[in-house]
């Protein structure tokens, strides 16, 4: 037997500064926290004197843009007129920790008793829209932007508070831990074969058959949402979700309206997927 690919998939990942935020993530089921962006403690010693201080670090509020050089793929591919209904849409970061780079928290464990049920939501979300359902316009030197009516807006945003879902890193080959600590086995892998990794958004929607789509990667957070129309993102809580289903946005100036870092369009099919192939299978008795 041929030897198979072997994958290792992760819920989230992070790197560097932002490992050390104070504040847990509530996953969209609270509110409060510190505004704007997360905080992290940093003590110094000068003169012989230790000084403690909380720094707060880049967050959603801060990214205005996002280079088209940071996606690896999209599936389906732009211009793409046959996607199969049934799959999912998403798309890659080259990145293993992108998705979670700017994310205002750190992970919630929802299973004391289980180190793995570590969640984190990323700071990016990836909606897709059929043909009707919002308005894309663009304003000079700032983000294009769509706006969803109400009567569509649960269609095309998924729930907020299971967006921890719907990223995760890929890991090609086995991870075989070794007896070492998981982040420690990663950071040595990766450094000794970077392209091994990337990290994934994808879209839980589900697509109709012969349709036009249009993909949209969109902040998940309200101080993104706020920074990338160009208002001012200092007044609200910085774990704020941009969104909660059957509510829309919290109301700013342009309620239902969200800045698009990147976007592309599509079309399904109508033949072809699992679905239409399986209804074709006929019983013959023997």
């Amino acid at each position: 037997m041929p030897n198979l690919g072997q994958y290792a998939f992760l819920p989230w990942m992070r790197q560097g500064f932002a490992s050390e935020i104070i504040e847990t993530d509530h996953l969209g089921q609270g509110s409060g926290g510190p505004l704007e962006r997360a905080r992290i403690p940093v003590s110094i010693a000068v003169n012989q004197n230790r000084i403690q201080q909380e720094v707060h670090i880049t967050g959603p509020g801060d990214i205005l843009g996002l280079n088209p050089d940071a996606i690896l793929r999209t599936e389906p591919r732009s211009g793409v007129r046959d996607f199969e209904a049934n799959f999912l849409a998403y798309l890659e970061f080259y990145e293993e920790d992108f998705p979670w780079r700017y994310t205002p928290a750190r992970p919630a464990t929802v299973d004391p008793m289980d180190p793995a049920s570590q969640r984190l939501r990323p700071w990016l979300a990836l909606v897709v829209a059929k043909e009707g359902e919002v308005t894309l316009k663009s304003l000079p030197e700032r983000l294009p932007f769509i706006t969803v009516a109400n009567e569509h807006f649960d269609a095309v945003f998924p729930p907020h508070d299971e967006l921890w879902a719907w990223a995760h890193v890929s890991i090609h080959g086995a991870l075989d831990l070794g007896g070492q600590d998981l982040d420690q086995r990663l950071t040595e892998l990766l450094g000794q074969q970077p392209d091994l990794g990337i990290s994934r958004l994808l879209c839980p929607r589900k697509l109709e058959k012969n349709a036009a789509y249009s993909a949209f990667l969109v902040p998940t957070f309200e101080t993104g949402r706020l920074a990338g129309l160009g208002e001012d993102p200092t007044a609200a809580p910085a774990q704020q979700a941009a969104w909660a289903q059957g509510q829309g946005t919290p109301g700013s100036q342009r309620p239902n309206t969200f800045p698009v870092y990147y976007q592309w369009s599509f079309r399904t099919g109508n033949l072809g997927d699992f679905e239409t192939l399986a209804s074709l299978l006929k019983s013959y008795g023997l």
